[in-house]
Order: C-alpha cells, then sequence, then structure tokens
C-alpha cells in the first residue's frame, strides 16, 4: 500500500505532464542536491509538515483523520531579472497544479498559500520561486493511506 505522502508527491508530479514550459526530464521530486545553471529551467516537487487538523469520522473501529499537507513547487530559472526569466514558468506550473485541485480526488481541496523569490546559493545567475500549496486530504490512521470515497 501506499502512503497518503508517496500517493501526493505522484498525483503531483503527474499535473505537470500538462505544463510544456519546464521538459519532464526536468522535473525532480525531492531533490537535496542544487540545481545547476546548465539545468534550468527546472521544478522540484516536494512535501513539507502534514498535520492532523481532527478526526473527520470512523470506518469501523479506525479513524479517518483530516490532515493537512505542505505542498512546495520550486521552480529554478538561469537569467536576469529573475522574476522575469521566471514568470512565465510560475504561471505554468501553478496552472498546471491548479487544473484539477482534487489531484485525482486524492485531495479534498489543494488551495495556493505563498510565492518566496530567491537566489540559488551557489549559482549566482540561478533564481527559485517557491510556490507554496496546502492539500486537505483524508488518512486512514491505521497505515497512513488516502481514504477516498
Amino acid at each position: 500500500m501506499t502512503t497518503f505522502v508517496k500517493a501526493l508527491l505522484t498525483a503531483v508530479e503527474a499535473s505537470m505532464a500538462t505544463q510544456v514550459a519546464i521538459p519532464s526530464p526536468s522535473i525532480w521530486l525531492e531533490r537535496d542536491d542544487p540545481v545547476e545553471s546548465s539545468e534550468c529551467p527546472a521544478l522540484v516537487i516536494a512535501l513539507g509538515d502534514a498535520r492532523k487538523q481532527a478526526i473527520f469520522g470512523s470506518e469501523g473501529d479506525e479513524n479517518i483523520l483530516d490532515v493537512q499537507v505542505e505542498v512546495t513547487l520550486s521552480v529554478h530559472t538561469r537569467g536576469a531579472p529573475r522574476t522575469t526569466v521566471a514568470d512565465p514558468l510560475v504561471t505554468a506550473v501553478h496552472g498546471a497544479l491548479l487544473r484539477d485541485p482534487s489531484l485525482g480526488g486524492l485531495a479534498q481541496r489543494l488551495g495556493f498559500t505563498g510565492l518566496t523569490p530567491r537566489q540559488a546559493q551557489a549559482e549566482t545567475l540561478v533564481g527559485i520561486t517557491d510556490l507554496t500549496y496546502q492539500a486537505r486530504c483524508l488518512v486512514r490512521e491505521r497505515d497512513l493511506t488516502l481514504f477516498t470515497h
């Protein structure tokens, strides 16, 4: 069985197939290594904290949890000015993700929560725009799989 973390990561990655601004070989899940300027444009998908908001209900003797998960899409670009270079990519990535805010029925709701532009530490020409979202999903407490109805 797949945990809700892996299922959400896979769904977010699949949603990027509808955008053409960043080629699929330049889309990574949970990449820890810095993105080099030669690899730009690139996208790194990661999940942040997952927090139980409440007990949604139960199925037999098992609790169904209402969980809020932070999703971060980091758009890496090369060039200046960073915002001008990143803008069409950010628009494409955001639009692709929110085309289906239920992520194929896995999330109850997916909402945009913020955008943070920054410069890569190792590369002066690489800019990073972090897009953050909150996904609400229902999770079986016993095995951390998604509950869909």
